[in-house]
């Protein structure tokens, strides 16, 4: 299935498992372990007008609203024009292109895979407040 292990489809699974159970919804901002090498970062912040692209390899990231709306913007990672090479012990590349906006509000999530680069946190309109959880599933 598209190249992804039946490990990370079940590391998946518990993460929407905790998504529609609500327990992502009343997490203080922060960074939690959680099993199986899966993390969620929680955190608050102001939207922008806009921002940099960003890929990981060794990650998924399933992005939740709690609160507020956001645009992701997604592109194809070898579409972008490097900014910053891949950095292996950051599991982090950064780069600039064209992307596909997804709009996120309250409730919504949107799975990002290792083959997409992101650019979150961007306004919907005006700048607003967001919470978020980013959940980090190893591949």
């Amino acid at each position: 299935m598209n190249g992804i292990a039946y490990e990370t489809l079940d590391r998946l699974h518990r993460v929407w498992d905790k998504i529609y159970a609500g327990e992502a919804d009343g997490l203080a901002p922060g960074r939690y372990e959680m099993e199986d090498g899966i993390c969620a970062n929680v955190s608050e912040y102001t939207t922008k007008e806009s921002g940099i692209f960003e890929a990981h390899r060794r990650y998924i990231d399933v992005q939740y609203v709690v609160s507020g709306e956001e645009i992701v913007e997604t592109a194809p990672v070898e579409s972008l024009k490097l900014t910053r090479a891949y950095d292996g012990e950051a599991d982090i590349l950064f780069g600039t292109g064209e992307g596909k906006p997804h709009v996120l509000r309250a409730g919504q999530a949107i799975v990002l895979l290792p083959s997409e680069a992101h650019r979150p946190g961007l306004c919907v309109g005006k700048p607003g407040t967001v919470k978020k959880v980013v959940f980090k599933v190893p591949v």
